[in-house]
Parts: structure tokens; sequence; C-alpha cells
């Protein structure tokens, strides 16, 4: 079953790049995946530690 989820942005231009990505999530990632995802976007410090150590996190995978 199709559902419908509204992109809301700034401007036209990130609307459509924030589709675009959240596309890929839907496409690529596992129901487990989602979930996990899911659950560090729910926790404030999960979200800061994203963007400020974001290069930590890249380069440790």
């Amino acid at each position: 079953m199709a559902k419908t989820v509204t992109v809301k942005a700034s401007n036209p231009i990130s609307e459509d790049q924030r589709a675009k990505k959240l596309q890929y999530l839907q496409d690529n990632l596992t129901d487990e995946e989602l979930d996990k995802l899911h659950q560090l976007a729910e926790k404030p410090k999960a979200r800061k530690a994203l963007v400020t150590k974001f290069n930590l996190i890249k380069n440790f995978l």
C-alpha cells in the first residue's frame, strides 16, 4: 500500500533534494536499517553527533 509523505523545505530546490534523498532511502534501505536511522533521528544527541562528528563516522566505515 502506498502512502503519501509531505516534504517541507525553505525553497522548491531544497524540497526537491529532500524528496530525492527520502526516495533513495525508501528504495535502498531494509526495514531494519530504516528503523535504526529513525531511532537515531529521535535523539538530539545522536543528531548533533552526526553533524559535528560526521568525518569521524564516515572514516570509521
